[in-house]
């Protein structure tokens, strides 16, 4: 996962297991203790 620096947000692919195929999407940061995502700066 990687925020993006002009919107601060989160992009994130979701659904990969859909038939649309995988989504993307911007969410707010979430890097707290037990969550199993690093986030990068894109």
């Amino acid at each position: 996962m990687c925020r993006l620096g002009k919107t601060g947000l989160c992009l994130d692919v979701y659904d990969v297991g859909s038939n649309l195929g995988p989504q993307l999407g911007q969410w707010p940061c979430k890097n707290a203790p037990g969550m199993n995502q690093n986030v990068t700066l894109c």
